[in-house]
């Protein structure tokens, strides 16, 4: 026996717009989800000199804090954006800091282009390599508070403008010369 329902339209329109909000939600979370991904920083190597002029018009590491003339740190980052969309790295710099109080920051050399460091747009599932370096005189303002840092840190400004802060190493240059580690912490 067959009945008629007379609410059939109704029924089969509230099924089309469920399915349509449905669809609408899950394109949303997808959407949403994919962007949830971040750029990771991998820090490759990281090395500093305190060095002299040679003889031969080049540097020597010192073997005194009374020796040096210049202060060098050069850094080796692997980028990897695990997101969908376009990650951005703007503003970078290296911080010298003590106790959480920024004692000063050097926009870092990009030493593959050989010039200072521009902002990197990093696609999605891509890993960017960067070689920076920052180099101080002792002539350079900012060179007498190197003996103070007790940490360094990247940082840079993504995409929506919020400051990130990676710390790369703690280091102890007041005693750099007075032990083995050469001012690193382990």
């Amino acid at each position: 026996m067959y009945y008629k329902c007379a609410n059939t339209g109704i029924i089969t329109s509230l099924i089309g717009v469920f399915s349509a909000l449905s669809g609408t939600v899950l394109g949303w979370m997808l959407n949403t989800l994919s962007k949830k991904g971040k750029l990771n920083v991998f820090i490759t190597s990281c090395n500093d000199f305190f060095s002299k002029p040679d003889r031969y018009g080049g540097f020597e590491h010192c073997m005194s804090k009374d020796e040096v003339d210049r202060y060098s740190f050069e850094l080796s980052l692997d980028l990897y954006n695990s997101s969908e969309i376009t990650k951005i790295m703007r503003d970078v710099a290296i911080e010298f800091s003590q106790e959480k109080i920024n004692l000063f920051s050097v926009v870092p050399y990009n030493r593959d282009i050989k010039k200072n460091i521009e902002p990197q747009n990093i696609a999605p599932k891509v890993v960017v390599k960067l070689n920076l370096s920052v180099g101080l005189d002792r002539n350079a303002v900012e060179f007498k508070s190197i003996w103070n840092a007790k940490e360094i840190h990247l940082v840079y400004y993504d995409e929506k403008s919020k400051k990130r802060v990676i710390q790369i190493k703690d280091v102890d240059y007041e005693h750099y010369f007075d032990n083995s580690a050469n001012g690193t912490k382990a």
